[in-house]
C-alpha cells in the first residue's frame, strides 16, 4: 500500500498542489473504500506532510489499519481533523491486523 501511495504522490502531487493553489477556497478530497483506501489514507498523510496548509480532507470507508499509533498521532499533529474514517459493523477489513492474523492462524492449528 505504501508503494501505491508513493506512486500516487509522484504522479499527482504537483497537479493537486497547483489546483489547490489556483482555487484556495475549495477543499481537496481524497476518497476511497476498503483495501484501496489504504493507499488513499497513506497518500493523504503524505500530501498533508508536504503541504500542511492545503485545504485537504480524506473520507475513507472500510479503511484497513495502515498506520502505527505513533504515525497516526503525528498525522493528527500535522493537521487535525483532516482524516474522516467510517466503517460498518462487522466489516473485516478495518479490523484486520497482524495480531488478528496471528490469532486466526492459531485458531486454525
Amino acid at each position: 500500500m505504501l508503494a501505491g501511495a508513493t506512486m500516487a504522490d509522484v504522479a499527482l502531487s504537483s497537479a493537486i498542489h497547483l489546483t489547490s493553489t489556483c482555487f484556495p477556497d475549495y477543499e481537496v478530497w481524497i476518497v476511497g473504500h476498503s483495501l484501496g483506501v489504504g493507499i488513499a489514507a497513506l497518500y493523504t498523510c503524505l500530501l498533508k506532510d508536504k503541504f500542511p496548509d492545503m485545504n485537504l480532507k480524506a473520507y475513507t470507508f472500510g479503511t484497513p489499519g495502515v498506520l502505527s499509533l505513533n504515525l497516526a498521532n503525528l498525522c493528527e499533529e500535522i493537521g487535525p481533523d483532516f482524516m474522516n474514517a467510517f466503517s460498518m459493523g462487522d466489516d473485516n477489513v478495518p479490523r484486520l491486523s497482524r495480531g488478528s492474523m496471528y490469532d486466526l492462524a492459531s485458531m486454525l492449528e
